[in-house]
């Protein structure tokens, strides 16, 4: 698996709002609306991708800043070189 992390030094959330962001990003009825619609649409892209086991993670906290993890598979090609590493392709 491929973990990306992004963070900054923000203020950063409190708890309940963090566990709101998480819980409309867990939320695959397509009822929810937000303002963070971009966020949400990245989540649900890989999800449909690669399965449910993919996808954002968000970790933050008041004064602390905001992480987002960004999980991906890593897929192995049956032969040859992809994208200059060997064994390894995207996606």
């Amino acid at each position: 698996m491929l973990k990306i992390a992004v963070r900054d030094n923000g203020v950063g959330m409190e708890k309940e709002r963090l566990q709101e962001v998480e819980a409309w990003l867990a939320d695959d009825s397509g009822s929810g609306q937000s303002q963070r619609i971009g966020i949400k649409n990245v989540h649900d892209r890989i999800r449909l991708q690669y399965g449910d086991y993919y996808g954002l993670t968000l970790r933050s906290g008041p004064n602390r800043g905001t992480t987002v993890e960004i999980s991906l598979p890593i897929k192995q090609l049956e032969g040859g070189e992809g994208y200059g590493i060997k064994n390894i392709a995207r996606g």
